[in-house]
């Protein structure tokens, strides 16, 4: 699937994952297939050869948009620094490869 082409605006973030021993971060959300879907559908993003990882979030923000989605929008980067753009807060990481996986 092209990264460029899935849209996270209006996305449910639910977890991070970080196995800092096989530099992976997965991430796991709840995401609009189209514009016009109106229900959100499982994936995750998997990110692989990860060389840095920044995080900063107002957790009780992200909670009162839960309904509405609390990720803005995200610039994906199969090779370098890739920006998920929460309501107020923000999620860089820089890693080698991106795999997204929609479930099913």
């Amino acid at each position: 699937m092209d990264l460029e082409k899935i849209e996270l605006h209006d996305a449910l973030l639910h977890r991070m994952h970080i196995d800092y021993a096989a530099k992976i971060v997965r991430i796991d959300l709840q995401f609009y297939l189209t514009p016009e879907s109106s229900k959100r559908e499982m994936a995750s993003l998997i990110f692989s050869k990860v060389d840095s990882v920044s995080h900063i979030s107002d957790l009780i923000r992200h909670e009162d948009n839960a309904i509405a989605g609390n990720i803005n929008y995200w610039i994906p980067q199969q090779e370098g620094l890739t920006y998920i753009y929460l309501v107020d807060g923000c999620i860089a990481i820089g890693a080698g490869n991106i795999e997204f996986k929609a479930c099913q």
